[in-house]
């Protein structure tokens, strides 16, 4: 099968989980033995634009011309079976998917966000979950600035999925819709979108293997902004654990991180280390007791959680958003009440208390792990989708048979930043 992968990077600046499971996901298949080519683009690309350039870029939110001719050019130099998309936002834009319609190539099409009912693609609105724009037209999300607290960039977001919805651009060009978790797929469905077009399946992550060594302290891995909760987490931490006992070790930056460094002082044993590799990730939680993810915001389904899990490490989260489908409490790890430092603290009281509960709940994880997330479950979902999403495609939709001449035709794909030639 040849597979096409589309997906507008996000900014190198920052870490992201999305592009980890893009580059996770075309790995795993060109492993399986599958055609795999990429058309990717980077966002990293606004930095280097003119004013007059990023007034086009808020254009191209909408309607990407450039976005278009992009994908018809990886289409006709990798002739693909089934196209997967990704992120298209900013650069590329829901324009793509009526390029691949012409072609008439099956699109499988990953939601990793709520990017199509929500402007900032978290519903969330002042540090608080918000589900306000979900079904209606999203113009209160122009109205409060909801991305990047501006409502002159919000405001392009919102015209785009007005148009499209007019447009019936997802009805009439996404054969397939992959949701990482069923909670993203019952807001989707919530929204009017239909769920028999949904297949609720796992992003894809890679097996490090278990963590074999001594464990000790406990890990959390976030970006470090209000709605990530770590300030619940330092609160929890300080009524908690006594001087000399475990350590917590909180790897990300962000906004908050000078508040929260100020928090800290009144705790024991609590340490900062800014962004780290994937790499560094990784060992750390190999030798955590356990991985706390703290967030008052709905997730739908952090990578970081098929990471520990994946290295055996339970997990202590909130029951709310994708977290509360994927930490089964007392199974896999704890799930503790939403937006409680109480709560919490009871949670990493009891995990810290008996390694032997810890160690179960470890084991729990790695099940989870190999049942939903295993490269060897990954590449089975994602075939059998594509297959469907070809097969179930009406005939008058589907790419006349390739000419001996078009086979013939060398495929070339967008590699580190290079247009398709």
């Amino acid at each position: 099968m040849r597979i096409l992968v589309v997906h507008n990077r996000y900014r190198s600046s920052g870490p992201s989980g999305e592009n980890t499971a893009v580059d996770d996901t075309v790995e795993l298949l060109r492993a399986a033995g599958a055609t795999v080519h990429t058309a990717m683009i980077s966002s990293d690309d606004i930095a280097r634009r003119t004013r007059l350039g990023l007034v086009g870029t808020a254009a191209r939110v909408t309607w990407s011309p450039s976005g278009s001719r992009f994908l018809a050019a990886a289409i006709a130099n990798s002739r693909p079976d089934v196209i997967h998309v990704h992120n298209t936002f900013p650069l590329l834009s829901n324009s793509i998917l009526w390029a691949a319609r012409r072609d008439r190539v099956p699109v499988v099409h990953t939601l990793h966000n709520f990017r199509s009912l929500c402007a900032n693609g978290l519903l969330l609105r002042n540090g608080r979950p918000c589900t306000d724009c979900v079904g209606r037209s999203g113009v209160a999300g122009a109205v409060h600035g909801c991305y990047r607290d501006s409502a002159a960039a919000t405001t392009p977001i919102v015209a785009a999925n007005i148009i499209h919805r007019g447009l019936r651009t997802m009805q009439s060009c996404v054969d397939r819709f992959i949701a990482p978790s069923d909670f993203l797929k019952n807001m989707y469905v919530r929204a009017g979108w239909s769920a028999s077009r949904f297949v609720v399946t796992r992003n894809a992550c890679s097996d490090p293997g278990l963590g074999e060594g001594p464990r000790d302290g406990i890990v959390c891995v976030s970006r470090l902004a209000a709605e990530k909760g770590v300030h619940d987490l330092i609160e929890a931490w300080a009524g908690t654990v006594p001087a000399g006992g475990a350590q917590l070790t909180i790897l990300g930056d962000g906004p908050e991180r000078p508040r929260l460094e100020r928090l800290a002082r009144s705790c024991h044993n609590v340490r900062f280390t800014g962004l780290a590799s994937g790499d560094t990730v990784a060992e750390h939680l190999a030798s955590a007791i356990a991985l706390v993810v703290p967030s008052r915001c709905y997730e739908v389904a952090p990578r970081v959680v098929a990471e520990a899990y994946a290295a055996g490490t339970p997990v202590i989260a909130p029951r709310m958003g994708g977290l509360a489908e994927l930490v089964a409490d007392g199974r896999t790890g704890l799930s503790t009440k939403p937006h409680s430092a109480s709560s919490l603290a009871c949670a990493i009281k009891q995990m810290i208390a008996s390694t032997d509960a810890a160690r179960a709940l470890g084991a729990g994880a790695r099940a989870f792990y190999e049942a939903e997330f295993s490269p060897a479950t990954t590449v089975a979902n994602l075939m059998a989708i594509y297959k469907t999403a070809i097969e179930h495609r009406p005939e008058h939709a589907r790419r006349q048979p390739r000419t001996a001449t078009s086979l013939a035709r060398p495929a070339v794909t967008r590699r580190n930043g290079q247009e398709p030639t």
